[in-house]
């Protein structure tokens, strides 16, 4: 009797181990989460999409032209550049101080009428009318020693757009050899020797705005050159009392070789505004 009740024991023993190994089992099996199911790496095609729908629209080319320049190994800074007539003839002036914000970080304001020099800008700071910022055509310096507005009053009115081949400018008080007024910055408007092409170009707009402009270069059998332009404006502007802005410009250069190929020019500006201040 001993013998069977031992057995008996670990016989229910057994079954008892046997009995939760198997709930174990079940109850993990159960709460086990079934792996990820992915997509098709090549689904297949919707047949309610039109294959032409999908096809790539190709767009029209657009060409943007940089500066060409490079001034690699002859600027000394980053900070200095030119600027070609190929940009500046893609641009519209309405202010001839506007030519300048071809040159990165300027902006040109006005006020007091299109006659009176503009108001510059350089990397946020306020120049007035040209105190820190040295401006030259040709080599002529422009900034005024002394005027009523400030010293360095540079009055780029004169200036016929047409006529400006390139701009040159440095930024920074780093160009000892700009000289004066030059504490923001420097440019020199070089203009055209002879005129790639002659031309004639008369706008009119709003305000009672009008411009007649007129270039032409004429060349000698001796290879001098001639150039004569001319231009005209005028303009109300937005306001009250009317500006009555009338601008006129005029340029003679004669151009020619001396010796050993050297070139030699000698140029004539005029120019006379009139306007009823704002």
């Amino acid at each position: 009797m001993h013998v069977s009740r031992f057995s008996f024991r670990a016989f229910a023993r057994s079954a008892l181990f046997s009995l939760l190994a198997g709930s174990a089992w079940s109850l993990q099996a159960q709460t086990t989460e079934a792996p990820p199911v992915h997509p098709p790496l090549n689904p297949p095609a919707n047949p309610s999409v039109d294959p032409a729908a999908a096809t790539p629209t190709k767009m029209e080319d657009v060409v943007v032209i940089g500066r060409s320049a490079d001034l690699v190994g002859t600027a000394d800074a980053s900070s200095e550049g030119s600027v070609g007539y190929v940009e500046l003839a893609s641009r519209p002036f309405l202010r001839r101080g506007e030519i300048l914000e071809v040159i990165p970080g300027v902006v040109i304001t006005q006020h007091s009428g299109g006659g009176k020099a503009n108001q510059y800008f350089l990397r946020g700071f306020n120049l007035d009318h040209g105190t820190d910022f040295s401006i030259s055509v040709d080599g002529m310096p422009v900034n005024l020693r002394s005027h009523a507005h400030g010293q360095g009053y540079a009055d780029l009115n004169f200036i016929i757009p047409e006529f400006v081949q390139s701009v040159d400018y440095t930024k920074g008080p780093f160009a000892a050899e700009v000289g004066d007024f030059s504490a923001a910055g420097a440019a020199e408007f070089n203009l055209f020797r002879k005129l790639p092409q002659n031309f004639v170009t008369v706008e009119a707009g709003e305000h009672d705005y009008g411009r007649l402009a007129v270039g032409d270069t004429s060349l000698a059998p001796d290879g001098s050159a001639t150039t004569v332009g001319f231009e005209a404006t005028h303009d109300n502007g937005p306001w009250s009392l009317a500006e009555n802005l009338r601008r006129y410009s005029g340029m003679v250069r004669h151009l020619w070789t001396g010796p050993n190929d050297q070139e030699f020019s000698v140029t004539a500006l005029g120019y006379r505004a009139e306007w009823n201040s704002t």
